[in-house]
């Protein structure tokens, strides 16, 4: 009988004992994923990389500008596309579309991309984030530039993924602030 209560509590000491699943990537190791995926196909593929949360967030910005804009056609998005109906696209397809325009009304961001030589240096923790510093060697313009870069990441189950940067953001904050302008007029 004695065996039996000591077998469970045994068996349980080793399932609260066990190693945790170990992380698929190294920051540093995503980070060089994303960065090359940048280099190889542009904004394209961008959504895979970035964290679930942070997908909701930038498509819910997304529809906040479709809405505000109303009857005014925002670039990124098809013809009659209500917010109703982008409520019920996947996040990671709203922001797919979003990336993919950033990559054509900006070409030289892309091209300055797939030119750059990326050193990931390293990361620092604080909290559940990860932040990356990676080096960029481009050329803009034919003049040699270095550039320094953080990425931030967060845990995604076992994998890391990218947080939105400020830059993303700002890109539709902005949008929205034009289309709300618009709208009062």
């Amino acid at each position: 009988m004695r065996r039996l209560i000591l077998f469970p509590l045994l068996v349980f000491g080793f399932i609260c004992a066990a190693p945790k699943a170990a992380v698929a990537d190294t920051p540093e190791e995503f980070a060089a994923r994303y960065l090359d995926s940048m280099q190889r196909t542009g904004m394209k593929d961008l959504a895979s990389f970035i964290h679930p949360d942070e997908l909701r967030k930038l498509a819910d910005l997304i529809i906040e500008v479709a809405d505000i804009a109303k009857s005014e056609p925002v670039p990124f998005l098809k013809a009659g596309e209500t917010p109703e109906l982008l409520r019920k696209l996947p996040p990671a397809e709203l922001a797919g579309r979003f990336f993919a325009w950033i990559g054509e009304v900006a070409p030289q961001l892309t091209q300055m991309l797939r030119t750059a030589e990326v050193r990931t240096i390293g990361h620092v923790k604080d909290g559940d984030i990860v932040y990356v510093v990676a080096k960029l060697s481009f050329k803009m313009e034919g003049q040699p530039i270095d550039a320094t870069d953080v990425l931030p990441l967060r845990l995604d189950g076992d994998s890391y993924k990218a947080l939105l940067k400020a830059e993303m953001t700002g890109v539709l904050n902005a949008m929205k602030k034009a289309a709300a302008s618009k709208a009062k007029k």
